[in-house]
């Protein structure tokens, strides 16, 4: 019994001390203008190095960003050929049968 409670007990302040933390598009495009290191150091943040635009990635919708996919940056700001080399591979596995 006296366990049982020490484990609710501890379960309970994990619980309510990790928060979830989304980041919002507003969080990234408030950091245009800035650098790479900046602007990257937001979770799910990406940056144009062509127009300095901190934007709210999303790998899904690759269309939709505001540049190029050869000036964008994500996760680093050096090794912009690894994120070339990634869309190359991604549609190369979307047309495997």
């Amino acid at each position: 019994m006296k366990l049982d409670l020490i484990f609710i007990i501890i379960s309970t302040i994990i619980f309510l001390s990790s928060t979830v933390y989304c980041t919002t598009q507003d969080q990234c495009t408030n950091l245009t203008n800035t650098d790479c290191k900046t602007c990257l150091n937001v979770n799910n943040c990406g940056f144009c190095s062509n127009n300095k635009k901190c934007f709210l990635y999303d790998p899904n919708n690759l269309l939709n960003t505001p540049c190029n996919v050869a000036d964008m940056q994500w996760q680093t700001c050096v090794g912009r050929l690894i994120i070339d080399i990634w869309i190359i591979e991604k549609k190369r596995e979307s047309f495997c049968i």
